[in-house]
């Protein structure tokens, strides 16, 4: 229904977590690797916002060769710091100085007395009640420059979905109960820390161009987090899931999200898309 710029970024994303769940279910595998590196590279070289995946993939790799290899807890530690040495220290020999100048925006002039209070500025704005709103509307359905939004009543019940979910997925990490189809706890863990450094990306980058122009230029529309949507639509099933009491209620709630998914897509099309674009 509508073009997104960032699709080679999404199929990045999409290619990395498919490749990072693998290799967390079979170990080490060369093909896998592979694949793994091809989508950091793609996703780096269609958006500033791909560094992402390189990111992501040094405490994976970390915990996968510390798996793969039997490294004890007391060795484990020294592993992660020569890992991340030698990795830091490869990065400022082969990356360009001027893809960090790029990305952090380093050496261009504040517009403000000091970091905190320029933070403070723009935390107020971009994480306020109304801010929030504006990312999270336009993630849903907000087609178009026109302010051609979804339903309140709808993005509420999304709402709803969303913090039961997230109440779910708390509950979930600290339960020791094992509940055999839901996904791993690591799996869990993968998803979260994906999201977080993409949320962290975007806002890093947009308050470093808001701290030289004194104002939000870039900001956080609901398309910038949209590479990460495996990861979100997996937590909020496993969130959900965690309230069914058996796996056929698992699969019947399945059902439910499933068929709510079809109408929200339904529901856009006939009723905003359509009479925004062709009628």
């Amino acid at each position: 229904a509508i073009v997104n710029i960032d699709i080679a970024l999404i199929f990045a994303f999409s290619l990395f977590t498919y490749t990072a769940l693998s290799l967390l279910t079979t170990g080490l595998n060369w093909r896998y690797v592979v694949l793994l590196i091809f989508a950091i590279i793609l996703g780096i070289f269609s958006k500033g916002p791909g560094i992402v995946l390189g990111v992501v993939s040094i405490p994976l790799f970390i915990y996968l060769t510390s798996v793969h290899f039997h490294i004890e807890k007391r060795k484990f530690f020294w592993w992660v710091f020569s890992t991340l040495s030698l990795l830091v220290a490869l990065t400022f020999i082969f990356v360009p100085e001027s893809y960090f100048i790029s990305i952090t925006n380093i050496g261009a002039i504040s517009q403000f007395d000091s970091p905190l209070t320029s933070l403070g500025k723009y935390t107020s704005k971009s994480l306020s009640a109304n801010g929030l709103s504006i990312t999270h509307t336009s993630y849903w359905g907000n087609f178009g420059w026109l302010d051609t939004k979804i339903s309140e009543k709808i993005l509420t019940i999304i709402w709803s979905i969303e913090l039961i979910a997230t109440l779910g997925i708390i509950l979930f990490l600290f339960s020791k109960k094992s509940i055999l189809y839901l996904p791993q706890k690591k799996y869990i863990l993968f998803f979260i820390g994906i999201i977080i450094a993409l949320q962290f990306a975007i806002r890093f980058y947009d308050w470093r161009v808001f701290d030289t122009l004194g104002k939000i230029l870039i900001g956080t529309p609901g398309r910038y987090f949209l590479p990460n949507i495996i990861p979100h639509i997996l937590l909020i099933v496993t969130g959900l899931g965690f309230f069914t009491r058996n796996k056929k209620q698992f699969h019947i709630l399945l059902k439910i999200l499933a068929l709510l998914m079809i109408l929200l897509s339904l529901y856009s099309i006939i009723n905003v898309i359509i009479p925004r674009y062709y009628l």
